[in-house]
């Protein structure tokens, strides 16, 4: 299969990601922010093979992505350890477990227990060679932005209003 074909495939993939949608309506933005910070360290050549370290310049990239890309907060918090995990289950990561680390079927509450289980993740070389091209890093990245980070425009902007004033209520009733 040649490089268009299996980056036309991953393209696929990544525009199905599984994430959480909740009540708001809002897409979670965590493997979008994830994955547009792969892109960025293996521009950047900080990440050189296909595999994923857990490291400290990969939460400074997701922390750095997440302040710009992540404009309504709402329920979602800025942790690594959710996405990571979790795109085991996209067909295209790999996690990288630590030796003698048994496999648990709960995924990791905190990136301290993530990083104490997993040394990284891997991907597939061709992936790896697609997104080291700088045309195919803009066609993901423009995908993932446009996806899950961009606000639905059928979204009222009372609809967003809205769902900060259920947060704000909510907050009061659990107080009560």
């Amino acid at each position: 299969m040649d490089l268009s074909a299996q980056a036309e495939e991953y393209l696929q993939m990544w525009s199905r990601l599984h994430i959480n949608r909740p009540t708001t309506l809002r897409k979670a933005p965590h493997k979008a922010v994830l994955l547009l910070s792969v892109i960025d360290l293996i521009e950047e050549g900080v990440i050189a093979i296909p595999f994923i370290p857990l490291c400290d310049l990969l939460q400074h990239r997701f922390d750095a992505n997440w302040n710009q890309y992540v404009k309504f907060k709402g329920r979602f918090d800025c942790s690594l350890h959710h996405p990571f995990y979790r795109l085991k289950s996209d067909g295209f990561w790999q996690l990288v477990p630590r030796p003698g680390e048994p496999e648990r079927p709960s995924p990791p509450g905190s990136a301290k227990a993530l990083k104490e289980r997993y040394f990284g993740a891997e991907i597939p070389e061709p992936l790896f060679r697609i997104l080291q091209d700088p045309g195919y890093r803009h066609v993901f990245r423009t995908l993932l932005i446009d996806t899950y980070l961009t606000p639905d425009p059928g979204l009222p902007g009372m609809l967003i209003a809205a769902e900060g004033l259920l947060g704000i209520a909510m907050l009061l009733v659990a107080g009560a």
